[in-house]
């Protein structure tokens, strides 16, 4: 009986929490997979993701969201590849959910002569937290 692990971030609405199911756990994390929502890309059905969660706090360390096969989100675009992978940190004295970092690249074709191949990188930091009473840490 574990709890919920996408009750506490503000990221759960990337999740269809009925489809949440534990891949695999050891010492340090749990692994679970998942159906990306509706709303959450381009064709969630023919997305998966993957969410690990710290085993000590029940925390998310990363949520992973990559295609399952080609997406077709305009007539003359296909994707071949895509995958979003957010990087999480918990705050140790607000117990706030922060993102570490954000990696999404794609790959695929426009128009049948146009190559799509990006990538991004984001790395966050210096992050001001309240307690939750609203004052800062000192």
């Amino acid at each position: 009986d574990r709890a919920d692990p996408t009750a506490d971030f503000p990221l759960a609405e990337l999740i269809q929490e009925q489809t949440v199911v534990l891949q695999s756990e050891n010492a340090q994390t749990v692994v679970f997979s998942f159906t990306p929502a509706e709303d959450s890309g381009p064709d969630p059905t023919r997305m998966a993701g993957t969410l690990v969660v710290d085993a000590a706090t029940l925390r998310p360390r990363t949520i992973t969201i990559t295609n399952t096969e080609t997406i077709s989100p305009a007539a003359t675009v296909k994707i071949q590849e895509l995958q979003q992978e957010f990087e999480l940190l918990t705050e140790p004295e607000t117990n706030a959910l922060l993102l570490k970092s954000m990696h999404f690249a794609v790959k695929g074709r426009a128009m049948v002569f146009k190559k799509i191949n990006e990538e991004v990188k984001l790395r966050f930091s210096d992050y001001d937290c309240e307690l939750l009473d609203g004052k800062s840490p000192d």
